[in-house]
C-alpha cells in the first residue's frame, strides 16, 4: 500500500533491459555495470571529439578529435584522483632503505620512495597492501568517489547510473549554443526550427536525470540555463529576460511533466533544506582529489587570458600587458585603444581586485580551499560573456565555470539529509560529523564529469601552445607557453606527473578491488554470475559455533529463479535488531547475507534494509513490527493471519533463519503443511521453502 520513495528510474531502465533479454538478475547485474561504463566512455569521447578541433581553431576532421576524445574519456571514466598515485609513493617510502629527512613537505617521502623502487620491483621487499577503499575516503567524514571507483566498486547506485544521462545532457547543451554558428564571429539569424529537436529532447533527458539521481537535477538545470544565457548574449549582445525566463520555465516544467508519475509521488521523509557548513576542508586532502583539475583550470585561464580575451576590456588589457610588456610603445598604443570604454575597464578591474582581496582575507582565516576557488570562479565568469570567440570556447569555459562553482558551493553550504543530525535553519550549528557526507559525495561526481569533459577538450589546445616557438604566426605569444621556454617544458612535465599519478589506481586499485572477494574458497574470476561465490563459500556467523555453507542457499535460490514466475512475496526476516545469545545482530545479519533471496531473485520481501531512508518512520516501524511478529510468534493461527495480511506466498527457511529463531518459532510452518494450508515446494539438507496454498 506504499510507494517507492526513491529516485528509481535508473533501476527501471536496467530492469527493462534485463526483462527483454531474459537474463538472470545475478548475471544481468554484472552486465549492467560495464554497460553504464561504456555509455559514459563513448558519450564523453563523442562530445570531446566534436569540441576539441574547433577549440583549437581548426576545421573538424575525424583524425583531429580522436586524441581529445580518448583523453577526455580517460579523465572522466578511468582516471582516479591524485591520492591513487600518492598512496603508492607512501607505500614505497615505508620500505625504503633511505634515511633521508627534510622539512620540505613531501620531499622526504618522495626521495625515500625513489630509493625503494629497485627493492620493490625486484621483489626483495614486498610493498604494503594497496587499499582501494582509502582512495575514496580522502577528506574525513565524507565520501570522495570518482566515476571509475564507482564503476569498479560495482555498487549499482543512482549516482553511477545517472552519469551517462548527464553526459548526454552536456551534448545537448553544446548543441544549444554551438549549432547555429559557423564561425567565431558570425551571428546569423536565429534558427529555432533547426534547434527544435534539441529543445524537445533537453527536458526529456533532464527529467530522466532527476528521476534517476535527483541530486543531479539542480546542477544540470542551472547549466542548461547558463548555456541559454550565453546563446542570447552571442546572438543579440544582451540577455532578453522574458525569453530567458520562458526557456527556464519550459526546461524545468517540461522535465517534470514528462515524468509526472515519479515527481507527483516523490517526497522526502527526513529533514531537508540548505544550511551553512562550518567545516574547513584542509587544503592538502582537497588538492589530493582536485589537484589535476585545478592545474588544468589555471592553465586554461592563463591561455585564455593571453590568447583569447575577447571583447572584455579588463581581460584585453591584461592580455596586452602579457603580450607587449617588453615594448612600451606598442603597449601604450594598445592601452589608448581601450580607454574610450574606460567604464568597462574599471568595472572589470574592480571585480578582479575585490576578488583577490577577499581571497587573501579568507586564506588568512584558514579557508584555503575557498580562497583558491573564489578567484577561479570569478575570473572564469568574466570570460563567459565574450562575443568575439567561438561557441566552443564559450561552452568549454562554461563547463570549467560550472565545475569549479560546484566545488566552491559545497565548501559554503550543504544539503540536509538523514545523516544531518542538525537543527532547523540555515545557520544551525548542530550537526553530526557525517553531516555533509552525501553533499560532497554526490556533487563531487558531478564536478568530476563536467571538469573532465572540459579538461579533455582543452588539453590538446593547451599542449599545442607549449609546442609553438616565438614568432609563430598563429596565436603567437611573446611570453606564452613556447616550447623553447622553461615554462613550456615545465608545464608538460607537471601535466605528465599529474596524469601518471591519476592512472596508478587503474592498475593497483583494480587489482586490490578484484582481490577483495568473499573469504575462503572462491569460484573462477571469469564468471559473470554474481551468485557463483555461494557455490563454494562458507563462513561463521555470528560466532565460530555457527557454520553457514552457502551452497545450500545457492541451490535453493537457483530453484526459485528457475521455477517461480511473477512477483510473489517471499518472506525473509527483516533486517532489524535481532539478538543471538543476547547480542544485537540486526545490521550484522543484513551484512552477513540476510535478504539474500530478495537480492538474488528480485522477488518482493517483507521489509528491505534501507526502507527507513525511503519511507516515513512510522510506516517502517509498523511494517517491521508485524514482520518480526510473523517470524517470532509460536502461534500458527496468528502467523497465518499475518501471512494473509502481507500477501505472503512463499516462506524461506535457511541457515540464517535457523540461527535467528528457535525450533518452536519455526514449527508453525510445518503445522501449516499438516493442516493443508501450505506445502513444501523445495527442500535440501539446510533449506526449506514453503508455498502457501490459497
Amino acid at each position: 500500500g506504499g510507494i517507492m520513495n526513491y529516485y528509481y528510474y535508473g533501476y527501471q531502465l536496467l530492469a527493462v533491459l534485463i526483462k527483454l533479454t531474459g537474463l538472470k538478475p545475478t548475471i544481468a547485474f554484472n552486465l549492467a555495470i560495464p554497460t553504464l561504463f561504456a555509455l559514459t566512455f563513448t558519450g564523453v569521447f563523442s562530445l570531446a571529439y566534436t569540441l576539441a578541433p574547433r577549440l583549437r581553431g581548426r576545421a573538424r576532421s575525424w583524425r583531429d578529435g580522436l586524441g581529445a576524445g580518448f583523453l577526455a574519456a580517460v579523465i572522466v571514466a578511468v582516471m582516479s584522483n591524485l591520492e591513487g598515485g600518492l598512496a603508492l609513493i607512501r607505500n614505497l617510502a615505508q620500505i625504503s632503505p633511505s634515511q633521508f629527512t627534510s622539512p620540505i613537505p613531501g620531499l622526504e617521502t618522495l626521495v625515500r620512495a625513489v630509493a625503494a623502487i629497485p627493492a620493490a620491483f625486484s621483489g626483495q621487499t614486498p610493498l604494503p597492501a594497496y587499499n582501494y577503499w582509502d582512495i575514496s575516503r580522502v577528506i574525513p567524514y565524507t565520501i570522495n568517489e570518482f566515476p571509475y571507483w564507482s564503476f569498479l566498486f560495482a555498487d549499482l547506485h543512482p549516482h553511477m547510473m545517472g552519469i551517462p544521462f548527464t553526459v548526454l545532457f552536456l551534448a545537448l547543451a553544446y548543441q544549444l549554443i554551438g549549432h547555429p554558428f559557423q564561425s567565431e564571429t558570425a551571428s546569423p539569424p536565429e534558427t529555432t526550427s533547426s534547434l527544435l529537436p534539441v529543445l524537445l529532447f533537453m527536458p526529456f533527458v533532464l527529467g530522466a536525470i532527476g528521476a534517476t539521481n535527483t541530486w543531479d537535477l539542480p546542477t544540470y538545470l542551472g547549466l542548461g540555463a547558463l548555456v541559454w544565457l550565453l546563446r542570447e548574449w552571442r546572438m543579440h549582445g544582451r540577455i532578453r529576460l522574458i525569453r530567458t525566463l520562458l526557456f527556464i520555465l519550459y526546461l524545468a516544467g517540461a522535465s517534470i511533466l514528462l515524468y509526472l508519475p515519479f515527481y507527483s509521488h516523490y517526497t522526502t521523509v527526513f529533514q531537508t533544506g540548505v544550511a551553512l557548513t562550518y567545516a574547513k576542508t584542509d587544503l592538502s586532502p582537497w588538492l589530493r582529489i582536485w589537484g589535476f583539475f585545478l592545474f588544468v583550470g589555471i592553465s586554461y585561464l592563463a591561455a585564455m587570458l593571453i590568447y583569447r580575451p575577447g571583447d572584455v576590456l579588463g581581460l584585453a588589457w591584461l592580455s596586452g600587458l602579457f603580450r607587449h610588456f617588453d615594448s612600451s610603445a606598442r603597449f601604450l598604443d594598445f592601452f589608448d585603444a581601450l580607454v574610450a570604454r574606460r567604464w568597462d575597464l574599471n568595472f572589470t578591474w574592480a571585480v578582479m581586485a575585490l576578488t583577490v582581496v577577499i581571497a587573501a582575507a579568507l586564506a588568512a582565516f584558514g579557508y584555503w580551499v575557498i580562497a583558491l576557488l573564489l578567484p577561479m570562479v570569478v575570473f572564469l565568469a568574466l570570460f563567459l560573456f565574450r562575443r568575439r570567440v567561438s561557441p566552443d570556447d564559450q561552452f568549454v569555459n562554461a563547463l570549467f565555470f560550472t565545475g569549479f562553482l560546484i566545488l566552491l558551493g559545497v565548501e559554503i553550504v550543504y544539503l540536509k539529509d538523514f545523516l544531518c543530525g542538525c537543527g532547523p535553519g540555515f545557520f544551525s550549528k548542530t550537526h553530526g560529523e557525517w553531516y555533509r557526507m552525501n553533499t560532497l559525495f554526490k556533487f563531487y561526481i558531478q564536478a568530476w564529469v563536467i571538469l573532465g569533459v572540459a579538461a579533455g577538450s582543452a588539453l590538446p589546445w593547451l599542449f599545442d601552445l607549449t609546442q609553438r616557438r616565438k614568432g609563430a604566426k598563429e596565436e603567437k605569444g611573446r611570453n606564452g607557453f613556447g616550447a623553447t621556454t622553461v615554462m613550456g617544458w615545465g608545464w608538460r612535465v607537471a601535466l605528465g606527473i599529474l596524469l601518471g599519478l591519476g592512472l596508478v589506481f587503474l592498475v593497483l586499485g583494480t587489482k586490490s578491488r578484484v582481490n577483495d572477494r568473499f573469504p575462503g574458497p572462491r569460484p573462477p574470476r571469469t564468471t559473470l554470475d554474481g551468485m557463483a561465490y555461494m557455490s563454494v563459500g562458507e563462513y561463521h556467523w555470528p560466532d565460530a559455533r555457527h557454520l553457514i555453507e552457502l551452497r545450500y542457499d545457492y541451490d535453493a535460490i537457483r530453484w526459485l529463479q528457475e521455477h517461480v514466475t511473477g512477483t510473489p512475496v517471499v518472506a525473509e526476516p527483516p533486517a532489524s535488531w535481532y539478538q543471538v545469545d543476547g547480542k544485537n545482530v540486526g545490521y550484522d545479519y543484513y551484512r552477513a547475507g540476510g535478504l539474500r533471496v530478495a537480492s538474488m531473485t528480485g522477488l518482493p520481501t517483507l521489509l528491505g534494509q534501507h526502507q527507513g531512508e525511503q519511507r516515513y518512520g512510522w510506516q517502517v516501524g509498523q511494517r517491521e513490527q508485524i514482520a518480526r511478529e510473523f517470524w517470532e510468534t509460536t502461534d500458527a493461527e496468528r502467523a497465518w493471519r499475518i501471512a494473509e495480511e502481507l500477501h505472503i506466498d512463499y516462506v524461506y527457511v535457511g541457515p540464517l533463519e535457523r540461527i535467528l529463531f528457535t525450533p518452536a518459532q519455526l514449527a508453525k510452518f510445518d503445522a501449516w503443511v499438516q493442516s493443508g494450508r501450505a506445502e513444501i515446494a523445495y527442500q535440501n539438507p539446510q533449506v526449506t521453502i514453503y508455498r502457501i496454498l490459497r
